[in-house]
């Protein structure tokens, strides 16, 4: 009799990747050395940040500019950084820059990791994806530096620093900043053009994903962009015009078009904010939500649901409506990709639910007062690792803190990839395919 050799699955090596990164940045935000008073985080406030960092979220129980040193910013910066473009991804380009081969298991892996049908060409896309992040990233942070330096007044290292810490936060659609004011976040930078634009330009590059880039600068013609790239691009500029609008529309006298154009941008994953969330309106409060859960594209540095999902599951009701076979751009939609994008929705609202309900049940026993509206808003923004808050992180139950972290580890990793993560790709490919007698059953 043999002994079948355990192995992991490519997505259970992708969820503890993130779980090692994230215990790593528990322990280094601990130390001492990590806050400028030299205490060190609590391990409740470091796992806390240090899980939205890897996640690329944004929610914080701290002040990160006032509470952490130069060491823990630099440490928040890593973990963006990791978590942005992933664990896996820079050490396979470390060990492609060394000449060294990726294997069969290493190329599944990474095809996981970036979400792509074949393993077939994974190393030349990890060197694309890191040459094209470092690159972007570095004239985000000269651009955010000139800004710094010359229109606030800043010292030369505080113009780096800050501009360099930017720059990864708004690329990586992070969220988090080193500003200490009162306001928050952008609030005190809301009129300034040149942040506001260059914050939304790194924010967009990151947010459509890194296929789509290389497709975009490689063939240049819409005619010849693939299918993903067209409906990624679609999606971002409806998103991005429609949101603009309907923010102002339905905040006329609170905000000014450039609030209401970073609205629609940071809403998708950013968590940047030159206004405060907890003065919208109703149907601006709604919007915001949609555009939260909706998030970025596949194979990005952003969450959520994410636009190419969002628009099969358009095409594929629009399709069921008018009797036709779903499809866009002249190209059917395959129905694993529907049934794939249906069963990621249902999941995605059914884990929402859960974790909405026991966050509300937790807060009605701890007493903390936090509104059901802002409670909705936080757990839709860690899902998404969107990062934008009411500003009550802080004010949760210890409870409702551990639900959001869990939330946030899946909201990045996706539902998909942690449930699949428990099963061998193989195991599922060598089941036979069983024929059952079809039998009806009554719908609607």
């Amino acid at each position: 009799m043999t002994s079948k050799k355990w192995r992991l699955s490519p997505q259970m090596f992708i969820i503890l990747t993130f779980a090692c990164t994230i215990i790593c940045g528990t322990f280094l935000l601990m130390l001492p050395v990590s806050t400028s008073d030299w205490s060190g985080l609590g391990f409740l406030d470091a796992l806390f940040v240090a899980t939205s960092a890897t996640c690329v979220t944004g929610l914080s129980t701290i002040s990160c500019g006032a509470t952490l040193s130069y060491f823990g910013q630099a440490v928040l910066a890593i973990l963006i950084e990791i978590g942005g473009l992933s664990f896996l991804t820079i050490v396979s380009f470390i060990f492609l820059i060394l000449g060294k081969r990726l294997d069969l298991n290493q190329r599944f892996t990474i095809r996981e990791q970036l979400n792509q049908d074949t393993a077939f060409g994974v190393g030349r896309l990890v060197k694309n994806i890191i040459f094209l992040a470092l690159g972007i990233q570095a004239l985000g942070a000269i651009a955010s530096g000139f800004v710094f330096g010359f229109k606030y007044g800043f010292s030369f290292w505080d113009s780096f620093r800050y501009g360099t810490f930017h720059s990864i936060s708004s690329f990586n659609n992070a969220g988090f900043d080193l500003f200490t004011y009162s306001d928050g976040s952008l609030i005190n930078f809301k009129d300034d053009i040149a942040l506001n634009v260059i914050t939304m330009v790194l924010i967009l590059l990151g947010g459509i994903g890194f296929v789509t880039m290389t497709d975009v600068a490689k063939k240049r013609k819409w005619r010849l962009f693939t299918l993903n790239t067209k409906m990624v691009l679609t999606m971002t500029a409806v998103l991005f015009f429609g949101g603009w609008i309907l923010f102002k529309l339905f905040m006329w006298n609170e905000m000014t078009w450039m609030q209401a154009m970073f609205s629609s941008v940071t809403a998708r994953t950013a968590g940047f904010a030159t206004i405060d969330m907890g003065e919208l309106s109703g149907s601006a409060y709604v919007l915001m939500i949609i555009l939260m859960f909706i998030g970025a594209s596949p194979c990005s540095t952003g969450g959520g649901f994410k636009t190419t999902s969002f628009l099969v599951l358009v095409c594929s009701l629009w399709g069921y409506i008018r009797g036709r076979t779903p499809h866009a751009f002249k190209r059917k939609i395959s129905q694993n990709q529907i049934e794939k994008t249906f069963a990621l929705f249902i999941l995605e609202m059914s884990y929402l639910l859960i974790a909405i309900i026991i966050v509300l049940i937790a807060e009605k026993i701890s007493g903390s007062g936090i509104t059901e509206k802002a409670t909705v808003f936080e757990l839709v923004s860690a899902f998404a690792t969107v990062g934008l808050s009411q500003g009550v992180t802080e004010k949760f139950s210890v409870v409702s803190k551990f639900v959001i972290i869990i939330t946030m580890f899946i909201g990045r990793l996706g539902p998909l990839t942690i449930v699949s993560g428990w099963n061998k790709r193989e195991d599922l490919l060598s089941e036979k395919d069983i024929k059952y007698v079809e039998g009806k059953v009554l719908i609607g």
